[in-house]
C-alpha cells in the first residue's frame, strides 16, 4: 500500500528534540558510547584505512535506520534509532537532516500514542498532549498591522473619488483635503476644489468609513506586541494554537489568504479546558475605583488578552478555551 504524503504546516523541532532525547534517553547514551569506541578503533588504524573508512558510525547508523524506513522494515533496534541524535554534524546533507527530523518526529509521535499519553478531544486534561483535526482560522498580527495599515486603506478607499476627480493622490492630499471639506461644509463660499457641498460630505463620509481599519490596525499593533514571534490557529470550538513563528512550514501570506486551513494538530494542553473565560465587558475597568482597579491585576494578563481575542476575533465567550501549544499542525482533510 502507498504510504500517504505528509504536508506539515508546522513542526516544533526544539519540542520534538526534547521529547526524542527524554524517549529514548537510554539508547542515546548507549550510542554516544558506541560511537566513542568506534572513533578510538578508527584513529588506531588511521593509516591504513581508506578514506570512506573515516564516515561517522552515527551517520552510518542513520542511514541505515532511514533505508529500513523507506523499504518498510520492521527489523530496527531502539538503539539504531537513536543513531539519529548525533547524526546532524558536518559532512551531512540538509536533505538527510530533514529526513532525519521528520524520522525523529515520526518516533515521538508514535511513542507518545503507544504510551497512551496522545489524547484525544474526548478524554484529555490539563498538560496531557492532545492530537485533534478541524477547521482553523489562522492570525498573524504582525501580518495584520501591515494589512490594516491606516495609511494604505485611506489610499485604497480614496483611489476612486480622485481618479473621478482628476487629482494626484496621497496620505498627505487626503488629510488637507479632509480639512478642506469639513470647511466646506460649513460654508458653501469656501468649497475649494469639491463641487458642491454634497460632494464635500461624500468625501467626509469615505473618511469616517476608514476609522474601522484604523481601529482593527491599532489592535493588531497591541496584539503584536504581546504575541511577537507567535501565531495563532483559532477553531469554532474554542481551540487556541499557538505556534512559534520560526517553525512555520508554509508561507504566512498562503495561510492568510486560504482563510481556514483543515487541519491536525498535536499540541500541550496549556490551561484547564473546562473553564470558561467570559471576560466581560473590559470598559467597566476603566474607572477610578480603586477595588476595580485591584481585581484588574488580579485578573492577570490572560484576561485582557483573552477580551481583545473574544471582541475581535471571535473566540467564543460561552464555551471553554483549550490553549495549546503546538507541536506539528499540518494540513488534513476533514
Amino acid at each position: 500500500m502507498t504510504k500517504q504524503l505528509r504536508d506539515f504546516l508546522y513542526i516544533d523541532e526544539d519540542i520534538v528534540e526534547n521529547l526524542y532525547a527524554q524517549l529514548y534517553q537510554k539508547e542515546i547514551v548507549e550510542q554516544i558510547f558506541n560511537d566513542s569506541s568506534q572513533s578510538g578503533i578508527s584513529q588506531n588504524n588511521s593509516e591504513t584505512t581508506s578514506s570512506t573508512d573515516g564516515i561517522k558510525p552515527s551517520v552510518t547508523a542513520s542511514a541505515v535506520v532511514l533505508k529500513a524506513q523507506i523499504s518498510g522494515s520492521s527489523s530496527i533496534t531502539d538503539t539504531n534509532k537513536t543513531a539519529v541524535v548525533t547524526s546532524e554534524s558536518q559532512g551531512v546533507s540538509e536533505s538527510t537532516k530533514f529526513a532525519l527530523n521528520r524520522f525523529k518526529y515520526s518516533e515521538v509521535i508514535d511513542s507518545l500514542r503507544d504510551k497512551g499519553l496522545l489524547k484525544d478531544k474526548y478524554d484529555f486534561q490539563k498538560y496531557d498532549f492532545l492530537e485533534i483535526e478541524n477547521n482553523f482560522r489562522y492570525f498573524d498580527y504582525d501580518q495584520h498591522t501591515d494589512i490594516y495599515d491606516h495609511e494604505g486603506m485611506l489610499i485604497l478607499l480614496f483611489a476612486n473619488y480622485y481618479i473621478t476627480h482628476d487629482r494626484e493622490i496621497t496620505y498627505d492630499k487626503i488629510i488637507s483635503d479632509l480639512s478642506a471639506a469639513k470647511v466646506a461644509v460649513k460654508n458653501i463660499k469656501k468649497l475649494s476644489f469639491f463641487e458642491n457641498q454634497a460632494d464635500a460630505k461624500e468625501f467626509i463620509a469615505i473618511y469616517a468609513s476608514s476609522l474601522n481599519f484604523r481601529r482593527v490596525g491599532l489592535v493588531s499593533i497591541h496584539l503584536n506586541k504581546i504575541f511577537k514571534n507567535n501565531v495563532l490557529f483559532f477553531s469554532k470550538e474554542n481551540d487556541l494554537v499557538i505556534c512559534n513563528k520560526n517553525f512555520l512550514k508554509t508561507d504566512t501570506l498562503l495561510l492568510t489568504l486560504s482563510q481556514n486551513v483543515s487541519a491536525k494538530v498535536i499540541g500541550k494542553v496549556i490551561n484547564d479546558p473546562t473553564l470558561i473565560m467570559d471576560t466581560g465587558d473590559v470598559s467597566n475597568y476603566f474607572t477610578d475605583d480603586e477595588r476595580l482597579t485591584s481585581d484588574l491585576i488580579n485578573a492577570g494578563a490572560s484576561f485582557l488578552v483573552m477580551n481583545y481575542l473574544q471582541n475581535f476575533y471571535g473566540l467564543k465567550k460561552e464555551l471553554p478555551v483549550r490553549i495549546i501549544q503546538a507541536v506539528s499542525v499540518e494540513y488534513f482533510l476533514i
